[in-house]
C-alpha cells in the first residue's frame, strides 16, 4: 500500500513540476533585445520538432584547384530565391567535401517525407546493408530482382510484386580460395 501511495505522490509532483515549467520558464525571454535579420528561420514542426541540427560546413582551408577545375561560385549567384521559391543550381563547382549550407537552407535535417504523383506500395527496412552499397535491378524468367552488393557480401531479392515482402535468396559472403581468386561461397541462413 505504501508503494502505491509513494508512486501517486511522485507522479502528482512530477506532473505539477512539468505544468509549472511550461507556464513559468526558468530562462528569461527577451524579445525586445533580439535583432531583426533577413535570414530565413524555419520553424520545427511535425516530425522536425526533435530533428537533429544540420551539420556545419567544413572549415575552409587552402584548396588548390586542379587543372580545368572550376572556381568556387560567387555568393548570390546560386541558392534559394525567397521571392520566387525556386532554387538555382550553381553552373559549376569545384570538388567540395561536406555540407554546403546557403541562405534559405534548413538549419536541421528534415525528417518529413514528400510524395508527388507517387504511392508507397511497401516499405521494408534493412533490405540494403548498412554503409555504402550498390543496388541494381534485373529481370529474369518473368521475375524482377534487386541485387545489393556491399563490401564482402551480396543479397538478391525477388521484388516482382512490391506489395509482398521481398524474398531474399540469402546473404552470400565472398571468400578467398586457395588459388587467391574470390568466389561466392554459399551460406545457408
Amino acid at each position: 500500500m505504501k508503494k502505491k501511495q509513494t508512486k501517486r505522490v511522485v507522479s502528482a509532483w512530477l506532473a505539477t513540476a512539468l505544468a509549472a515549467g511550461a507556464l513559468f520558464p526558468l530562462t528569461a525571454v527577451d524579445a525586445a533585445g533580439a535583432t531583426q535579420t533577413n535570414s530565413f528561420v524555419a520553424l520545427r514542426t511535425g516530425l522536425n520538432v526533435n530533428a537533429p541540427d544540420a551539420p556545419p560546413p567544413y572549415p575552409k582551408g587552402e584548396h588548390k584547384l586542379l587543372p580545368g577545375e572550376p572556381a568556387e561560385p560567387a555568393a548570390g549567384t546560386w541558392g534559394y530565391d525567397g521571392k520566387t521559391g525556386t532554387f538555382k543550381h550553381p553552373t559549376a563547382t569545384p570538388n567540395n567535401e561536406g555540407p554546403q549550407p546557403f541562405e534559405g537552407s534548413l538549419p536541421y535535417l528534415d525528417q518529413n517525407q514528400y510524395l508527388k504523383n507517387m504511392k508507397i506500395e511497401g516499405f521494408y527496412p534493412y533490405v540494403a546493408g548498412w554503409g555504402h552499397s550498390w543496388q541494381a535491378t534485373f529481370d529474369l524468367n518473368g521475375r524482377r530482382y534487386l541485387y545489393d552488393y556491399e563490401t564482402t557480401m551480396y543479397n538478391v531479392y525477388d521484388i516482382t510484386d512490391p506489395r509482398k515482402k521481398a524474398a531474399s535468396t540469402g546473404m552470400r559472403p565472398w571468400a578467398a580460395t586457395a588459388s587467391g581468386w574470390l568466389t561466392s561461397a554459399t551460406r545457408t541462413t
